[in-house]
């Protein structure tokens, strides 16, 4: 937040996010801004955390899956509104590499 505060939007070329996975949205919504057009956002753990696909009792119970999966809502809205192009490589645990608009 900092960053955005004073470096403004547009100020850096890619952004790789793979830290704390509950606060993967937060992470997106500050960090997508940052990143100049042309420049890329990458998110690991796409579509699982710890060797396989998540499924519904983790959902419901891990919060590290919690915040993954709205981290994917999050990049598909981004998608959806122009704001990114995306693709999905299907190594380790998912990786998406998308390029902002």
């Amino acid at each position: 937040e900092k960053m955005l505060e004073t470096a403004g939007p547009d100020c850096i070329d890619g952004l790789l996010v793979d830290a704390d996975k509950e606060r993967y949205p937060k992470y997106l919504e500050i960090g997508i801004p940052l990143v100049r057009s042309g420049g890329f956002v990458l998110m690991d753990n796409a579509y699982g955390i710890g060797g396989g696909v998540v499924d519904e009792e983790r959902l419901q119970t891990d919060t590290r899956v919690q915040g993954v999966s709205e981290a994917n809502i999050f990049m598909r809205e981004q998608f959806e509104q122009g704001v990114l192009h995306s693709s999905f490589v299907t190594i380790g645990d998912g990786l998406i590499i998308a390029s902002k608009i």
